[in-house]
């Protein structure tokens, strides 16, 4: 319905122009002073037509007659599919070409105008940043333009107006962690508790359903509704959402957003010496901080005894300076979180090690097991590896999982952990006679 009448005011309004005979230069005019927010969405108006003797069509003399639509503060609402941003009953007299870093649309007129015809043309957009109704435009010209002659004037009658729709608007916010990390790309859950209760807005869920859709025209047509799980191709967003009552329905705009995560970087073991002979040892965990955060700032970094609370960071370690292990070796989780609220784990162990015994790390240069926490593939690297690596996996609880031997590629060996529960593992690292055990994260 929103639709339909919004095409119909389109239409009033341009009607509402007189015509004239003289070729000239779009004129857009702001009709409403209504404040358009961010996200929001408005149509521009056109209308044109050809009150001459003969019809308006491209001339070779000339060159193509080209209709050029600037956009100010704005742009097309569907910037991909950009034609399904385009309506009116003049939008098939064009072949159009959108440039969406410059925000610039071009039609080049490709049917005659005949004589007397009079048409119009519609462009859905959204508002790009926060904005007074007043600094949110378009300019519009024809190329080239025609002059009178002879055998009668072809001209572009023409008369501007914008219709501030102003679709109620729904921000769904997520963490990045699908795919890429902090590529902004997530696979969404449509039917998110939190994304369902915020668009219908205090509507009964007994009564009323939800569908999405890519166009607001699919969404006010009920055409291609979207799947349960949808990955954006942009970010931000905007998507649109049809909310179907018992009598009627409603558009929301609904802008999808991925915040970027914390990266977890490569955490070595933490070693100290076994100064009482007992492997119980104080560890000042801040001191690891530095490894972990890398070059990013803003990230808080907490640590935790268990994978459970770090995941819901809860009973962080109150005294990470002045931490005693409890058993040895003994894994520590790490929670890094920025300023968005988007949290990464990551682990790292503590080993209390009696200094008469070998160290096989330090025999193995720059031994790192990547990334951690794996969720399909963990690589596992050091400098010396050439020759066939043997890998054996066992839960927490020393029980035996499987086994693989690998050839080095690139000094990298790679196991397939895809099908391990979530959870805390260690993998035991033989090469060349030297036995090396790591902790790591299935998530």
């Amino acid at each position: 319905m929103k639709k339909i009448l919004a095409v119909l005011a389109c239409i009033v309004i341009c009607n509402a122009y007189a015509q004239n005979n003289d070729p000239e230069v779009f004129s857009p005019q702001i009709i409403s002073d209504t404040q358009l927010t961010f996200p929001g969405s408005a149509q521009y108006c056109l209308k044109f037509g050809n009150n001459g003797f003969r019809s308006v069509k491209s001339d070779q003399a000339s060159g193509d007659l080209q209709l050029n639509i600037t956009f100010n503060k704005s742009e097309l609402s569907d910037p991909i599919n950009f034609q399904n941003s385009i309506s009116g009953t003049g939008a098939q007299l064009f072949n159009w070409q959108y440039n969406p870093d410059l925000k610039i649309i071009r039609g080049t007129l490709t049917s005659p105008i005949a004589s007397g015809t009079t048409y119009t043309l519609a462009f859905d957009v959204r508002t790009t940043q926060a904005s007074l109704a007043s600094d949110v435009g378009f300019n519009a010209n024809i190329v080239p333009s025609f002059t009178a002659n002879s055998q009668g004037n072809n001209t572009f009658n023409d008369a501007a107006s914008v219709y501030n729709r102003a679709l109620p608007a729904v921000a769904h916010g997520v963490c990045d962690s699908f795919g890429n990390p902090n590529d902004g790309i997530h696979l969404f859950n449509l039917n998110d508790p939190e994304l369902t209760t915020n668009v219908l807005g205090g509507l009964d869920p007994n009564t009323h359903s939800i569908t999405y859709h890519e166009t607001e025209m699919q969404a006010q047509q009920n055409t291609d509704p979207l799947g349960d799980s949808y990955t954006n191709t942009s970010n931000p967003q905007i998507i649109y959402s049809r909310i179907n009552g018992p009598q009627d329905h409603e558009v929301k705009l609904v802008r999808l957003e991925v915040a970027e995560s914390p990266v977890a970087e490569i955490v070595e073991d933490y070693r100290l010496d076994d100064t009482n002979g007992d492997g119980i040892e104080v560890f000042d965990l801040t001191q690891k901080i530095p490894e972990i955060v890398g070059s990013q700032t803003g990230i808080t970094v907490s640590f935790y005894e268990s994978l459970e609370e770090a995941q819901e960071g809860i009973n962080a370690i109150a005294s990470p300076n002045q931490y005693t292990n409890i058993v040895n070796p003994q894994t520590i989780f790490v929670r890094l979180q920025n300023e968005t609220g988007c949290h990464t784990l990551t682990s790292f162990v503590l080993l209390v090690e009696n200094i008469l015994d070998n160290d096989d790390t330090i025999l193995l240069g720059d031994l790192v097991l990547y990334p951690n926490p794996a969720t399909h593939i963990a690589h596992i690297r050091s400098g010396d590896f050439v020759n066939p690596v043997e890998l054996k996996v066992f839960n927490v609880l020393g029980q035996y999982l499987f086994s693989t031997t690998q050839t080095p590629q690139n000094s990298i060996v790679s196991m397939d952990v895809g099908a391990l529960s979530n959870g805390v593992y260690f993998v035991k690292i033989t090469y060349d006679g030297i036995l090396v055990t790591k902790s790591f994260i299935k998530e």
